[in-house]
C-alpha cells in the first residue's frame, strides 16, 4: 500500500464503523415514521413521476438529495424501494466523523485526531434514531464544506455548499449565516488570503442559490424560515411548543407517558391556534432543554441523575477545551470564529422558544461538534500540560463515563432499563 492509499485508510475505517452503527438500527427498525414517512412519500412520488407537481406542498420536497436523487438511483438500478431508501440515507451521517478527523489532522497527530471522532458516535443521531434523512445529509455536507474551507479547497468547498442547498433548508440557512460572518470577519481584518478567496466563493454560491431555491422555486421552505424568523423576533411560540423527542435526549430518557402527553398538548395547542409571549416559561422549549435545566430531575432514578451530571460534565469539558484552544491561538482564525459562532447558535436555540421548539437544540449540538470536537481535544492537550499528564488521558477521563452512559453500557452492567421509546 503506497503512502497516498494509506492516507485514506483511517478515514475509510472511521466511515465504515459509523456506517455499521447507523445501518444496524436503520435496518432493525423497518417501520418508517414521522418526518421519514414524509420523505418516503415524496421519494415515491418522484419514482412515479409526480414529484415535481408537489414541489411546493411541503418543506421536505425542497430537499432533493433525500427524495429525487434516491428515486433516480432506484429507477436506474431497480433495487427494492424501501431498502434502497433506508440504506441510502445512512450513507451520509458517517461522513461527519470522517471530516472531523480530516479537520483534526490539520492540528493533531493521528491518535488525537481519531480521539476527536469519538464523540459524534455517541450522540442521539448515531445511536438511537432510525436514520435522520435530510438532516444527516445536510450535516454531512456542512461538515464537508467546513473541512474544505479550512483546507483551502477551491472546488470542493463551493461544491459541498451547492449540494447543501438542496439537502436541508435549515442547515443551508445556517451555513449562509456562518459563512457570511466569517467573510465579514476576514474582510474587516483585511485578511485577503486564500481563506478569504475560498470563503468568498462559498458565500457567492450560498447567497445565490439558497434564496433562489427556497424562496423562488421550492417556496414552502422559504415561507417556513420567514415565519420562524418573525416568531423568533416576537419571542412568541406555541404553548408547550417543543416537538416531543421520543428518545434518549442526552440529559434524560423521556418515558412513553411523558412523550405522549407532550404530543397531546402540542396537538391541542396547534389546533386551537393559541399563542402568547412565553419567553420565560421553560416548558416553551423542547424536552432536551427542559431536561438540561432540571425539570425532570425529581423524577429521575439514581442512574439517570448520574447521567444528568455526566452530560453537564461533558458540556463543561467541551466548552473549557474549546475556549482554551481559542485563547491559546491553537486554531486558525476561521476555525476560531466558527467555534464561537456554533456556541452562539446553541445559546440561541436555548434562548429563543421558537428555535428550540421547531429546529431543536439537539440538532444544533450535533452540528456544532463538526468544529468543536477538534478544539476540545486541543484544549485538553493544553490542560494536560498543566497537570503533567498525557492529553488523551485527560480527554478520556471526561469522555469515558459519558460514553458508558450514552451507549447504554452502564445500564446493561447495572441491569437497568434504558427508557428509550423509538
Amino acid at each position: 500500500m503506497n503512502r497516498k492509499q494509506h492516507k485514506w485508510l483511517i478515514p475509510a475505517i472511521i466511515y465504515l464503523i459509523g456506517l455499521g452503527i447507523v445501518l444496524r438500527y436503520a435496518l432493525l427498525v423497518m417501520e418508517i415514521t414521522r418526518d421519514r414517512a414524509v420523505e418516503y412519500h415524496f421519494y415515491q412520488s418522484f419514482i412515479e413521476g409526480g414529484g415535481w407537481q408537489v414541489l411546493h406542498n411541503s418543506i421536505v420536497s425542497s430537499c432533493l438529495t433525500i427524495t429525487l436523487i434516491p428515486a433516480i438511483i432506484q429507477q436506474l438500478t431497480g433495487f427494492n424501494e424501501l431498502v434502497l431508501f433506508k440504506v441510502y440515507s445512512c450513507m451520509f451521517l458517517p461522513l461527519i466523523p470522517v471530516f472531523i478527523y480530516l479537520i483534526s489532522r490539520k492540528y493533531l497527530n493521528k491518535r488525537y485526531s481519531i480521539l476527536a471522532t469519538v464523540l459524534p458516535f455517541f450522540t442521539l443521531f448515531f445511536l438511537y434514531i432510525e436514520a435522520i434523512g435530510r438532516t444527516g445529509i445536510g450535516f454531512s455536507c456542512l461538515a464537508g464544506m467546513i473541512w474544505a474551507i479550512l483546507s483551502k479547497r477551491y472546488i470542493l468547498a463551493p461544491l459541498f455548499a451547492f449540494i447543501l442547498v438542496f439537502s436541508n433548508y435549515g442547515t443551508a440557512f445556517i451555513a449562509l449565516g456562518l459563512v457570511s460572518v466569517v467573510w465579514l470577519y476576514l474582510l474587516v481584518r483585511k485578511k485577503y488570503s486564500i481563506d478569504f478567496k475560498v470563503v468568498t466563493t462559498v458565500l457567492i454560491i450560498l447567497a445565490i442559490f439558497v434564496p433562489l431555491w427556497h424562496f423562488g422555486i421550492a417556496q414552502t421552505s422559504g415561507k417556513v424560515v420567514t415565519s420562524l424568523a418573525k416568531e423568533s423576533l416576537s419571542l412568541e411560540s406555541e404553548v408547550l411548543g417543543p416537538k416531543p423527542i421520543a428518545a434518549y435526549s442526552g440529559f434524560v430518557a423521556s418515558t412513553a407517558e411523558e412523550v405522549e402527553e407532550a404530543q397531546k398538548q402540542r396537538t391541542e395547542n396547534i389546533e386551537s391556534g393559541k399563542r402568547y409571549k412565553n419567553f420565560l416559561r421553560l416548558d416553551s422549549r423542547e424536552l432536551t432543554v427542559q431536561a438540561a435545566f432540571g425539570k425532570f430531575l425529581p423524577n429521575m432514578n439514581t442512574l439517570e441523575k448520574l447521567g444528568f451530571a455526566l452530560n453537564w460534565l461533558l458540556v463543561a469539558g467541551l466548552s473549557t477545551g474549546s475556549f482554551i484552544a481559542i485563547w491559546k491561538k491553537k486554531l486558525s482564525p476561521v476555525h476560531s470564529i466558527l467555534v464561537l459562532l456554533v456556541y452562539s447558535l446553541i445559546l440561541t436555540a436555548i434562548f429563543l422558544p421558537s428555535i428550540s421548539a421547531y429546529y431543536g437544540t439537539v440538532r444544533v449540538y450535533v452540528m456544532s461538534q463538526i468544529v468543536i470536537a477538534t478544539a476540545f481535544i486541543i484544549g485538553m492537550k493544553e490542560v494536560s500540560e498543566r497537570v503533567k499528564s498525557k492529553g488523551y488521558i485527560v480527554t478520556l477521563v471526561i469522555l469515558t463515563p459519558y460514553i458508558l452512559y450514552a451507549s447504554g453500557a452502564m445500564h446493561f452492567l447495572l441491569d437497568v432499563l434504558l427508557s428509550y421509546t423509538p
